[in-house]
């Protein structure tokens, strides 16, 4: 009967006991809980502590420039699809230049491709055994046309080849080479950063 009896405790005991229970768990939690704040917040801070300030603020106003030039140009989207939507006249105009251009686009791709006097796996060799890298990108153009379909005098046809060396992996920059696409020659080399793509002059 004297094991089966449970001790009365006073209310004073009860809660000094709870008290005691509670900040024993309490105070495991907080440190687990400070250690993962330390190892979430230190590799943040160790990277914007490496990064240089000019960089950072070089890439913030590209940032900047980009997010305004596409805001811009879904604007003018909007615009253009409510201006085609109230007015029918315009809709067609707008549709009859867009086949218009598809069909320019189209006779201008066959030109090249009529011009050009080396396959594009050719064109890609030529362009890594003169830079060793990764193709990211490769494409048939042509400068100064004298008419859709017809270059002029001074005209000539190109494969635009994008690569990524293993140098350009580490910056963060793309080499373009620019072939000849009569001869196989190479045009133009040269490294800009990635969305700056220039033509030869």
């Amino acid at each position: 009967m004297s094991l089966l009896r449970k001790p009365k405790l006073d209310t004073r005991r009860k809660r000094t006991m709870l008290i005691a229970f509670s900040i024993l768990l309490l105070v495991p939690c907080l440190t687990v809980a400070s250690f993962a704040m330390k190892f979430d917040l230190q590799p943040a801070e160790s990277t914007t502590a490496a990064q240089d300030p000019a960089q950072e603020k070089e890439r913030k106003e590209k940032e900047m420039v980009e997010t305004r030039s596409m805001d811009e140009k879904r604007t003018r989207e909007n615009l253009l699809k409510e201006r085609m939507e109230a007015d029918p006249k315009f809709r067609e105009e707008v549709m009859r230049k867009r086949e218009l251009e598809m069909e320019m686009r189209a006779v201008r791709q066959a030109a090249l491709v009529r011009l050009a006097r080396i396959t594009m796996d050719q064109a890609i060799q030529i362009a890594t055994s003169q830079t060793a890298g990764k193709v990211l990108e490769c494409n048939l153009q042509g400068e100064r046309w004298e008419e859709p379909g017809k270059l002029a005098k001074d005209g000539y046809v190109f494969y635009h080849v994008v690569l990524v060396t293993a140098d350009d992996t580490e910056s963060g920059a793309a080499t373009h080479v620019w072939v000849n696409a009569v001869d196989g020659s190479i045009i133009k080399t040269e490294k800009e950063l990635p969305r700056k793509e220039r033509r030869p002059e």
